[in-house]
């Protein structure tokens, strides 16, 4: 059976045309969920040992049994922006920014007795001791970026610009593993600034230019390049 976690999402926008030339736009968005093979409802498998049996048994092959390992998974990914537009018919100007936070916290759980046996057709094989439960993970991602973009109409001729710069860093909170019966000791693993993206920049830029050819605007001719992200 599936089983789906609720999601929740905040947006927040805010546009004023301060001139008639000048249009200024904000916005904040958010959205935070969790996912991941929750704990069933009532759970009484929690103080069992977990069976992985890999042979073949009624012509099905890998059987899990007696307890089942569950997750927590929490996620949440805030953005914002800002731009301004400038346009006077002709000519046309927009400058802007754009910011992005992910933070995720990954917990994988097991039985409460910290093992899982592996069998073959109903013979144990080999055991596994679980150093810490739940099993642990977090990483926070940034992302910035700046942009402007400009446009002008000669006559027939139109030309068209743009350039952006984006930054993107990770790191990983503060951590830690240990405290089941087989790792009793709990080691702390500090925030790490440097284990993830330290920082990436990058500059895209595009150009564009179009010509009305018989100045009727049905027929044009068109060239564009650009450089663009794959996010």
């Amino acid at each position: 059976t599936s089983d789906a976690y609720p999601q929740h999402l905040v947006q927040v926008s805010w546009q004023a045309p301060w001139t008639n030339r000048l249009l200024l736009d904000a916005g904040f968005a958010s959205s935070a969920y969790d996912y991941g093979g929750r704990e069933r409802e009532g759970n009484s498998t929690r103080n069992l040992v977990r069976i992985n049996d890999t042979g073949v048994q009624g012509g099905l092959t890998g059987i899990t049994y007696r307890s089942m390992n569950f997750q927590e998974n929490h996620a949440s990914t805030p953005r914002w922006r800002a731009s301004a537009a400038y346009v006077t018919g002709a000519h046309s100007m927009k400058v802007g920014y754009e910011g992005r936070m992910q933070y995720s916290d990954t917990n994988s759980y097991q039985n409460t007795q910290d093992i899982t046996y592996t069998f073959r057709n109903g013979a144990p094989v080999s055991l596994t001791l679980l150093g810490s439960n739940p099993l642990s993970g977090s990483i926070v991602t940034h992302s910035e970026a700046l942009y402007a973009q400009e446009q002008w109409t000669l006559g027939r001729l139109t030309l068209q610009g743009g350039l952006r710069y984006d930054y993107t860093s990770s790191y990983y909170p503060e951590q830690r593993f240990g405290g089941t019966k087989y790792h009793p000791a709990v080691f702390v693993f500090a925030e790490d600034t440097t284990g993830g993206i330290t920082g990436f920049n990058d500059i895209n830029t595009r150009f564009g230019v179009a010509y009305d050819l018989f100045g009727d605007g049905k027929t044009a001719l068109k060239f564009h390049a650009g450089r663009y992200l794959d996010t």
